[in-house]
């Protein structure tokens, strides 16, 4: 994948940090920017992008699994965020277990379509089954999505290891900590578990503050961006966004 067309994916190891608020706030953020965006939902069996936009989709991933639509046929275009969206299916089993051959499909197909965006974005599943770590295989970068929570530290350090040999530029976002040094410190414990098992140091890319204002800007199905566009949660992601556009190849790390 060229520099000018960079894929981004945002991974967890695990549901529960936030992952698919940022990759929605991160695209949302780009497209203010100035970029094409499409965020593509790779999470096959919890896929919730459309929940969070409350978007009215046509046809989903479920219908490009079950050989019903083709991936280009599903995308809608989200006015409010100025990106587009290839929108997944939650809770179903055909997506979920989409054969070797249907991922080796979508992947072709998700590759093709970015060369029609500046940057595209995928939001990984929880977990590290083949299909997570096919999709990431697509990627330049993994954004990997923590939290001070030992369980989600453990899952974002097992994600860095089973694809720390794919041609892929780890990057730490810490979410939903209590202050700056709450958030260094968490990162700082992931970065020593990265150097003494895998000789690798993966880069903070940010830290994005906890705000009661998040969960209310889910409930109410409205980007952040757009709901809270001063708080500082929303301009801890342009924050994010901003060094993405000023570092396409590598991160900075933050002071």
């Amino acid at each position: 994948m060229t520099a000018a067309r960079p894929i981004l994916a945002l991974a967890s190891g695990k549901g529960g940090v936030g992952r698919t608020f940022l990759a929605v706030g991160i695209a949302q953020a780009l497209a203010q920017a100035g970029r094409s965006v499409l965020l593509f939902d790779a999470d096959l069996s919890a896929a919730n992008v459309d929940l969070q936009l409350g978007l009215h989709k046509q046809a989903d991933l479920g219908d490009v699994v079950a050989g019903r639509a083709a991936l280009a046929d599903t995308l809608v275009r989200d006015d409010r965020t100025g990106i587009t969206v290839a929108p997944g299916r939650s809770g179903s089993g055909t997506v979920g277990q989409a054969s070797h051959a249907t991922l080796d499909r979508l992947t072709c197909d998700v590759a093709a379509l970015s060369q029609d965006f500046d940057t595209t974005i995928l939001d990984l599943g929880g977990g590290l089954e083949g299909s997570v770590r096919r999709f990431a295989g697509l990627a330049d970068r993994a954004l990997v999505v923590t939290s001070d929570e030992p369980s989600a530290l453990a899952d974002a350090y097992a994600f860095i290891k089973v694809t720390r040999d794919q041609p892929l530029q780890h990057e730490i976002i810490v979410n939903m900590a209590e202050s700056e040094p709450s958030g260094q410190a968490t990162y700082a414990a992931l970065r020593r578990v990265c150097v003494h098992f895998l000789a690798k140091q993966p880069p903070l890319l940010g830290i994005v503050h906890r705000d009661p204002r998040v969960p209310e800007a889910l409930k109410s199905q409205t980007p952040l961006l757009s709901r809270h566009p001063t708080s500082k949660v929303a301009q801890d992601i342009l924050r994010l966004a901003r060094r993405l556009i000023d570092h396409p190849e590598r991160s900075a790390q933050p002071a």
